[in-house]
């Protein structure tokens, strides 16, 4: 009973600075959009695809590994920790580096100085891993919910005033390092970690064969989620890439500030049932059958409003990023659920699965992506991205459920059948719905307002008739999920 309590009690902090944090962001993110261009958003789009992914090098897993093991000592975590620091001078002598051969490589000297700049980003970024991950396993959601919002407000509001003074895309770069730098501050006081001059590498190894699988899924996971961009801003320049990132970054905030803040919160609760497999699968089944009925809505939602969504946002001169969100949409309710995975493989220590999952998604998306860029075509592109992010969802599964938990993977399946029919209906009739309004009568404002009381009406009938309402009411009457 207390494990439950504990999940509902973190799901509502994390999920409220969370969603508190994505108004804030999009404030934020509204007003620069106006201040500065998409070639400024679309230089550091190219950058940023890079400090991705040494950050995910720095990492090494050991963040989830210092969740899952509750045998590490404090000493043992403070040589882990220090194995960080020498990691994190490393890769910023590395990154610095690198930035001679990115400026060669798309032909613009700037990424020499940016990367300079954002190599303290990676540095403060690597220093919060051990950090972080105590913070998480020891159930301090409230100070990382409050942490989140704050350094918000604070870098958000500082990159505005350097964007008001003509900074451009450095102020997108300084934005970066502060939001790292703050965290870190707030960290040292949180945490007690000490620094050793000399690393005991048997901590390390302690937690290596669960860190290592981790790290290779990340890294894999990676270039799944990043080799569009990089092809894009090598063939098409970093304009078009800046309409297709803020697209497909768009795209991504349901399923970032949805399943990632259960994710957030499964992984270091339920690692405490980790060898009660049954208690996890079933506690799941709940969990992923809510992130399907909300997702369908926001898929049907989204492709159909596309328009009305980016140019309210992000203002005209994002214009293009239209289409690109509309066909990214598609797959946000696959990802929406699959995503959730990722806690329960490392809630049950089994990151080697994830691994295996993920090297097959990886071989499906770069064909998605290499059949996309071939057509020459953007939008195209897009659909092939969302293809692969669908094709995830089934292969996900199959390991999770088939090879993981040893069930069957028709009776887990046949589960999303109502769902469907939901997504189906209301598809359907926002189809319908947009193509029999006169937009020429309306605001952009308005319509988006129309189409989101069809939608939730229309929406409320289908669970109703597919009696899927009662996992929705168990959002609405907040009971344990």
């Amino acid at each position: 009973m207390a494990t439950e309590i504990s999940i509902r009690k973190a799901v509502l902090i994390v999920a409220t600075s969370k969603y508190a944090n994505i108004l804030l962001g999009m404030v934020f993110l509204a007003v620069l959009a106006r201040l500065l261009t998409p070639e400024d958003f679309g230089v550091v789009a190219v950058v940023t695809v890079f400090t991705a992914f040494f950050r995910l090098i720095s990492n090494l897993g050991m963040g989830p590994a210092i969740i899952q093991d509750k045998t590490l000592t404090n000493e043992e975590i403070n040589h882990i920790f220090t194995f960080s620091v020498y990691v994190a001078i490393a890769l910023v002598i590395v990154f610095s580096l690198l930035g001679f051969p990115i400026a060669w490589f798309y032909r613009n000297s700037e990424y020499i100085i940016i990367c300079a700049i954002l190599s303290l980003s990676l540095f403060f970024n690597v220093l919060n891993t051990v950090p972080n991950a105590l913070l998480r396993k020891e159930g301090r959601f409230l100070l990382l919910g409050v942490r989140l919002i704050v350094v918000s407000i604070a870098t958000y509001g500082i990159t505005i005033a350097l964007a008001l003074m003509q900074f451009n895309h450095y102020a997108l770069v300084i934005q970066s390092v502060l939001s790292a730098f703050f965290i870190f501050l707030w960290n040292l006081k949180s945490v007690k970690v000490c620094l050793r001059l000399k690393t005991d590498f048997l901590a390390v190894k302690k937690i290596k064969e669960y860190s290592g699988y981790q790290f290779w899924f990340n890294f894999i996971n990676y270039f799944a989620r990043n080799l569009d961009k990089l092809i894009i801003g090598r063939v098409w320049g970093v304009t078009p890439l800046a309409q297709y990132d803020k697209a497909y970054r768009f795209m991504l905030f349901p399923v970032q500030n949805l399943t990632f803040v259960l994710s957030s919160v499964l992984h270091p609760v339920l690692s405490k049932n980790q060898d009660n497999l049954e208690y996890i699968y079933n506690k799941y089944l709940r969990i992923v059958k809510i992130l399907s009925l909300v997702g369908v809505f926001i898929t049907a939602f989204c492709f159909w409003s596309s328009q009305e969504i980016i140019m309210l946002v992000f203002g005209s001169q994002w214009y293009e990023a239209v289409e690109y969100f509309r066909w990214l949409s598609l797959s946000i309710w696959a990802q929406m659920v699959a995503s959730s995975a990722g806690a329960i493989y490392q809630s049950t220590g089994n990151t080697k699965l994830m691994f295996r999952s993920g090297l097959v998604h990886i071989s499906i998306s770069i064909l998605a992506i290499i059949v996309g860029v071939m057509s020459d075509n953007l939008s195209i592109l897009a659909a092939c991205v969302s293809i692969g992010f669908i094709f995830k969802f089934f292969i996900e599964y199959f390991f999770l459920i088939k090879k993981g938990f040893k069930k069957k993977l028709t009776t887990f399946l046949y589960g999303f059948i109502p769902d469907a029919v939901v997504f189906s209906v209301l598809f359907t009739g926002l189809f319908f719905f947009s193509r029999l309004m006169d937009t020429s009568n309306f605001t952009l404002f308005f319509l988006l307002v129309f189409k989101l009381i069809f939608a939730g009406i229309l929406y409320f009938f289908c669970l109703l008739i597919t009696d899927q309402w009662k996992y929705i009411k168990e959002i609405v009457r907040y009971r344990k999920v």
